[in-house]
């Protein structure tokens, strides 16, 4: 059923759009996309969120005063609604395989949260049929666009702190106190930490490097299973060119990130990365000394929906691939599905 809050929209905001702007939905509009994407949106100059679906239909009204013109029960009436031109898929990882692949098949542009699902295979069906469609589609990776990320970048591809030879990431939060009930459902949540939080390390990792993964071992406590996710995790990954890193994650600590890379010349150090509107401290170490650099990490958010609009309007080459998703769900694909246990290479 579709409900329209087209009247309720103020003039202003209706004035702001103009023909070059992608019209998105939302598939899957929970806490998330209620408390960081629907802000992204409202300072957004390229992307317009003109519809969400979500199961519970009344949830979905009680959020008219966001003026959002439209709203579904039904992810397949979002998607074939005329207004919408590229969909946002923000459902549980479980979901999105089967989300992407509606929207896909309309004729809209994919954009999907992470994990992109439960296995590179469906990763893979995903892009595919993406391409089949001649739609594109956008793993959300969203840290990539964080400021800090970006000055980290620029300082390793200009060579200042030498060749990378280690980089090490951690992510932790306390699981308990999230309103996403079903992180703790393996069937569900396609695994623990390591695929919520994990997922956006080993992406920015390889960003920051500039190399693929080629080689992971994984240490799991307690073991992820059909009954149960994994709670904290140490992934030990090898890098192309011989760049050797670490990745700590866990759902049982207080929130926390930082980020280190060294090089042979010297290291780059940020902790909390991942805030954003705060001013996070990028430290540089050499050997005459050190050097602190404030950077103000803005809404990002926004900066990624801008950059995804622009990618379907003006061709602009993409800052996350469809390759690099697909990379990330392989790693996954090792940590939680290999009998091994060792480390394993990445074909």
């Amino acid at each position: 059923m579709v409900c329209c809050f087209g009247e309720r929209k103020s003039r202003d905001t209706m004035q702001k759009k103009t023909k070059n702007v992608v019209k998105f939905g939302i598939i899957g509009f929970g806490r998330y996309a209620e408390r960081r994407l629907v802000p992204a949106f409202l300072q957004a100059e390229k992307a317009e969120l003109v519809a969400i679906s979500k199961r519970n239909a009344a949830y979905a009204r009680r959020k008219a005063h966001y003026n959002i013109p439209f709203s579904f029960s039904n992810p397949a009436e979002l998607v074939l609604h005329p207004a919408v031109e590229a969909v946002l898929v923000c459902s549980p990882p479980f979901y999105h395989r089967e989300h992407a692949l509606l929207a896909a098949r309309a004729g809209k542009h994919v954009m999907v949260e992470k994990p992109l699902a439960a296995n590179a295979d469906e990763v893979a069906e995903m892009i595919q049929t993406c391409q089949k469609n001649r739609v594109l589609f956008y793993p959300a990776f969203v840290m990539r666009f964080a400021p800090v990320i970006q000055e980290m970048r620029r300082i390793v591809q200009s060579g200042e702190i030498g060749p990378l030879k280690f980089v090490n990431a951690h992510f932790v939060l306390d699981a308990s106190l999230s309103p996403r009930s079903w992180l703790n459902d393996p069937q569900i949540s396609c695994g623990g930490p390591v695929a919520d939080l994990g997922s956006h390390l080993f992406d920015l990792l390889m960003y920051l490097t500039g190399k693929p993964v080629v080689g992971v071992k994984r240490f799991l406590q307690p073991p992820y299973s059909r009954e149960q996710i994994e709670r904290n995790a140490i992934i030990n990954l090898e890098f192309e060119g011989g760049i050797l890193g670490s990745v700590f994650v866990s759902f049982d600590l207080p929130r926390e990130s930082a980020i280190e890379l060294y090089g042979r010349y010297g290291a780059l150090k940020v902790q909390d990365f991942n805030e954003p509107n705060k001013t996070v401290k990028l430290l540089r170490t050499h050997a005459e000394g050190c050097a602190r650099q404030d950077i103000s990490n803005g809404y990002y958010y926004t900066a990624m929906l801008d950059h995804f609009a622009e990618v379907i309007l003006e061709g602009k080459e993409p800052v996350n691939s469809a390759e690099s998703g697909l990379q990330n769900q392989k790693i996954l694909d090792i940590i939680y599905h290999s009998n091994t246990g060792g480390f394993e290479t990445i074909n």
